[in-house]
């Protein structure tokens, strides 16, 4: 067996085809917990200024050698990791369509060498092109995207092969198009869109022998066994620190077992929460956050207890007693169940802006504020700083990989403050960032998306209506009634103008009549995914309106939508439905989002 940390112009650059299993399951990663993230991983070098170029992990991949005859190309089989294989197949592929497509035809053949094999090396089988030779159930799909055929050509683009060359192709467009017209700049920005991509990312291949048994390698890389838990590490040294303080045996077990001092061995503490790679027990990701606060500086999965011991044995050393550490562990583990199980209702919209767009990054600066002596309006300016920031930057498409180095600086920085001028605090840290790793974006910026960005199709369903149920708020706190807000849980995104728009919404009724039919079904495609023309309404009408003409949707929802966000789109539309009522609508919705969520020069501190 070899072992070597290899970028992905070592793994790819020679002639080889990496076969995955038929037994092995289909490709199934997504947008949220993988794709997204490793996207602003890429983002997060590319924007670093520094003459050497930084490397990022990404995890490990497991090949056995398999015998291949001469004259014909060198074969692997993928024992683990090829989820993350064919996912970084699929960004280097999107990256080199992209690259080509802008003109960028040095760069862009780099990267296609790292996805294919010429055809001096096919020796005869158009599938020995393949760097890569996915499971049966995805070949297709692969092979479409990896030939640079059109995805609207496919016959089925639900499927996740296709979405995540399509996710990948749009974040690098969209990242080269920051460099505008400016030909050196996008030359140079090309250039290191390439060399990040295929040198900058590491993965640990573990290369066996033919003697080499590949599934005990496999069960072992997947954790065979039931290891012991970093919460139950915790305890242990507790339970330790508790013996060397000379207190009897029943003590020490009472004290545990108490509900005051260990609150942890609930169910609910046990339960295994989170997507993928990232689900593990609660307990040991409250663990995670709670020692993200005491030690002020973020916490690495798997180093909870090693982090544990540097906390106990500073306080320990300070004067503080086992038991005053184990209680305020079990305090602060009150306030995360409170937040977990949405019970601090004076922050209870935030908590669901977090929850829908997975920020558990929060927690740390969340436990920080709630333990702390702040009072409850400047607690509310806080919880509405951080939303605006975090939903403004949502709605652009920003990553959120600095989030939680940034808000462990924003825990940094407010302890050296008083708690009463917390707000200001906030705001002041938010407003530092300059790129898109962390500015906070302005108006204007939101005008462009509102206006231009398909965000059906860039965000997650539940994250495009967060947006529209916090306009769908801000219009009620407008209004004189009794409604306070509609459950969010209970709400459907609804095209106003359909995606299948072709039966009933004739392309002739485009006011731009000088522009050819093709042009106009592309901007019409585009347009019907920007938040000009969504709205909210219940699954029962949902299903009714479907692909209706507009003058029956408008019947209907007349009718039937008691939301002010569907009021306010019947009092603000005409007696047709078309791209520029589209644009109108968005323009409008902005005008009500940057209330919702006020710039830093509008919050009222």
């Amino acid at each position: 067996m070899n072992t070597d940390l290899l970028t992905p112009q070592r793994i790819f650059n020679s002639p080889v085809r990496y076969e995955i299993p038929e037994f092995q399951r289909r490709y199934v990663w997504n947008e949220e917990d993988q794709w997204e993230p490793l996207w602003g991983d890429v983002e997060l070098l590319l924007e670093q200024d520094s003459g050497e170029m930084e490397r990022h992990f990404l995890g490990a991949i497991v090949f056995q050698l398999i015998p291949f005859p001469a004259g014909t190309i060198e074969r692997r089989i993928v024992v683990d990791g090829q989820q993350r294989l064919i996912t970084l197949q699929l960004l280097i592929g999107a990256a080199k369509s992209t690259l080509k497509t802008l003109g960028f035809l040095e760069e862009a053949e780099r990267l296609g060498d790292l996805v294919a094999n010429s055809s001096a090396y096919c020796f005869g089988d158009s599938e020995n092109s393949y760097k890569v030779f996915p499971t049966p159930g995805d070949r297709s799909a692969y092979g479409h995207v990896m030939h640079d055929v059109e995805i609207s050509a496919f016959n089925s683009t639900n499927n996740q092969i296709l979405l995540a060359y399509d996710y990948f192709a749009n974040q690098t467009k969209l990242w080269l198009d920051r460099f505008g017209d400016d030909i050196d700049s996008r030359k140079r920005a090309a250039f290191k869109l390439e060399r990040t991509i295929s040198t900058a990312l590491e993965l640990v291949v573990i290369d066996l022998d033919s003697e080499d048994n590949p599934y005990v390698i496999f069960e072992t890389m997947n954790a065979r066994g039931t290891p012991l838990l970093q919460s139950d590490m915790v305890k242990n040294k507790i339970l330790w620190e508790r013996e060397r303080s000379n207190q009897n045996t029943t003590a020490k077990v009472n004290y545990i077992a108490s509900n005051d001092c260990w609150p942890f061995e609930d169910k609910w503490w046990a339960e295994n929460v989170g997507t993928g790679h990232n689900r593990r027990p609660r307990i040991d990701i409250y663990l995670n956050y709670y020692l993200t606060l005491r030690n002020r500086k973020v916490t690495r999965r798997g180093d909870e207890f090693k982090k544990f011991k540097e906390v106990a044995d500073r306080e320990l050393a300070n004067g503080m007693s086992i038991f005053e550490i184990a209680a305020d562990i079990a305090e602060h583990g009150r306030l995360f169940e409170q937040l977990e199980q949405g019970k601090r209702s004076i922050i209870s919209r935030f908590l669901t802006v977090r929850n829908v767009l997975r920020l558990g990054q929060t927690t740390p600066l969340l436990l920080w504020l709630l333990s702390s002596n702040i009072q409850p309006e400047t607690l509310v300016r806080c919880a509405q700083a951080l939303e605006s920031y975090l939903i403004r930057r949502a709605i652009c498409s920003f990553g959120t990989r600095n989030y939680a180095n940034m808000f462990v600086q924003i825990i940094q920085q407010l302890a050296l403050a008083s708690s009463e001028h917390a707000d200001a605090v906030i705001v002041k840290c938010l407003c530092k960032g300059k790129t898109r790793a962390d500015i906070w974006p302005d108006d204007s910026e939101l005008l462009r998306t509102f206006k231009e960005n398909p965000m059906y199709k860039w965000l997650t369903q539940s994250r495009v209506a967060l947006v529209l149920w916090g306009i769908e708020n801000q219009l009620v706190s407008e209004a004189k009634t009794e409604i306070k807000e509609f459950p969010f849980r209970n709400l459907h995104i609804e095209h106003i103008m359909p995606q299948s728009w072709q039966e009933h919404w004739p392309i002739t009724d485009s006011v731009d009549e000088s522009r050819p039919i093709s042009e106009k079904c592309e901007y019409r495609n585009q347009q019907i995914h920007t938040i000009g023309n969504l709205t909210l309404v219940n699954s029962k009408l949902n299903q009714t309106m479907s692909n209706s003409p507009w003058h029956l949707k408008k019947d209907e929802l007349e009718k039937h939508s008691m939301m002010y966000l569907n009021k306010d789109l019947l009092n603000n539309s005409c007696s047709k439905w078309d791209e520029d009522s589209i644009q109108t609508r968005a323009i409008r919705l902005h005008s009500l989002a940057v209330k919702a969520w006020p710039s830093p020069t509008s919050l009222s501190l």
